[in-house]
């Protein structure tokens, strides 16, 4: 039986949402189902699959994951949806998550929230949601975009990963003392990596060499360091080797000036006994 709507169209993808649902929609008339068939196998409803075979909807990982289980595509589904994830993020920091993922070091010092890299997807979904005044499908896909940046850290090869993280961002508190509580441990059990160092920069510091601004340095696997520098007009990526140089420089002393990883972490089991 189809449905209105069941049909497979050939039309070329504009959007990476597009190129999945064409794709989820070619894989399900191939195995013989119609939407409301493929939805209740999915246990989604049918308007569900119809808002993503035609890109209303975004699709999300587990989504994904299901029906190339049960159409039988060899992960096909999985990887069209990475595509799906990469283009919801914003086209200006795209730059910053190819350098990302291509670093052997990172060097970062936060400000106002812990890395992207550390984040719990709870913690995530309300800064997030926040930050849209809103939940949404979008907020689901950026959040799932934030969680599949996270996958570097558990590769063969992961990269060094230097964190400096302000007082101000353990203590602001998003989405509640059971959010905060979970994503200061998931900072501890970070720490405890071998590829990953966290410091905590106290307010007893003071001022610091960082103190205008966030900042986070690549580096390179050909030797040449990229700064990513996030200020009062956005973030910009710069290669310039003075300007790189003295935010190398300054990361060195932000190091130094920060806590110890010991004394950083029982910074934070304070914070969280405070919670």
């Amino acid at each position: 039986m189809t449905l209105p709507g069941d049909a497979v169209t050939d039309h070329d993808p504009d959007s990476a949402a597009a190129f999945f649902g064409g794709e989820l929609a070619r894989a399900r008339h191939r195995a013989g189902l119609t939407q409301e068939q493929l939805a209740e196998k999915l246990n989604y409803s049918r308007g569900a699959v119809a808002n993503v075979e035609t890109a209303q909807r975004p699709p999300q990982r587990e989504f994904a994951e299901r029906c190339d289980e049960i159409l039988g595509t060899d992960g096909l589904l999985v990887r069209a949806w990475k595509m799906v994830s990469r283009e919801s993020v914003p086209a200006k920091y795209r730059g910053f998550i190819e350098e990302e993922e291509r670093a052997k070091s990172i060097h970062t010092y936060e400000q106002t929230f812990p890395p992207g890299l550390l984040q719990t997807q709870a913690y995530a979904r309300e800064l997030l949601a926040g930050v849209r005044m809103a939940y949404d499908n979008h907020v689901d896909t950026q959040v799932e975009a934030r969680m599949r940046r996270q996958e570097i850290l558990r590769r063969d090869d992961p990269p060094r990963l230097r964190a400096v993280i302000d007082e101000a961002a353990l203590r602001r508190m998003i989405g509640g003392s059971d959010v905060m509580r979970d994503q200061l441990q998931h900072l501890l059990k970070m720490g405890e990596m071998r590829h990953i160092t966290i410091q905590v920069m106290p307010f007893v510091a003071g001022a610091h060499a960082a103190l205008n601004g966030q900042m986070t340095i690549f580096d390179r696997l050909n030797g040449q360091p990229v700064l990513y520098y996030e200020g009062p007009t956005g973030g910009h990526l710069m290669t310039d080797s003075g300007v790189v140089g003295d935010a190398v420089d300054r990361m060195d002393v932000l190091r130094a000036q920060a806590l110890s990883p010991d004394e950083s972490a029982g910074t934070i089991r304070h914070i969280m006994e405070e919670l």
